[in-house]
């Protein structure tokens, strides 16, 4: 995921380019709030590569205490077949997250992942799983063996994945409340729309126990 031309918006919609110390202020939050919802990197922090007006996204990985693992749709016969790769919903999570973290620190920037494929920003406009739907049924297999997207990767243990997704929406509320956001609206009504996709939709999800206020933030 490459996170390119950061700005920081200032008073009536002004942007100024931002100091160094504040694109690295802005990777420490990304990478702490990632691992806090269970996302990491086998090579230390997800953000590793940064610049003065661009980072990038790298090795994301599962926390398998948190969310398990995935059976891979390519080796499915395998011993080894469930690894620790984000399937379609947990990526869609992790865009979630860096448009929210972004919108706090105001910033304007272009998200992209895979290349181009998925628009995740364009300057302070956050894509949502509405936006990101044209491309749950790409066949990411082959002509002979097709693997759609969004049905790829499923978890191994479906209870432990929809209490993540749950805990997750916790989080980020929880952010944004401890944030210094004047109006939390418009950001809190993000999130609650994309996990609320995420349970109408995903086909891996499982309606779970109401969890109680025990994600909050560190």
């Amino acid at each position: 995921m490459i996170v390119s031309r950061i700005r920081f918006v200032v008073l009536n919609g002004v942007e100024r380019k931002p100091k160094m110390n504040e694109i690295e202020t802005l990777a420490d939050e990304i990478n702490k709030l990632l691992y806090a919802i269970g996302f990491r990197s086998p090579f230390g922090h997800v953000v590793r590569d940064y610049g003065k007006y661009y980072m990038r996204l790298s090795d994301i990985r599962l926390n398998k205490a948190v969310w398990g693992t995935n059976k891979s749709p390519y080796s499915s016969r395998s011993p080894f077949c469930y690894r620790t790769v984000l399937n379609y919903w947990q990526w869609g999570i992790v865009n979630t997250t860096v448009n929210v973290i972004l919108d706090v620190f105001s910033v304007s920037a272009n998200v992209r992942s895979l290349n181009g494929l998925f628009v995740i920003r364009e300057k302070t406009e956050k894509m949502d799983f509405y936006d990101w739907s044209t491309r749950e049924y790409d066949n990411i297999g082959s002509i002979f063996h097709p693997i759609i997207r969004c049905e790829a990767w499923c978890p191994r243990d479906l209870e432990k994945f929809s209490k993540a997704v749950d805990k997750a929406e916790i989080k980020l509320l929880k952010y944004v409340e401890n944030s210094d956001l004047l109006d939390l609206s418009e950001i809190h009504d993000y999130i609650t729309y994309n996990f609320k996709y995420i349970r109408q939709n995903c086909p891996f999800y499982v309606k779970t126990e109401v969890l109680t206020d025990e994600t909050e933030y560190k």
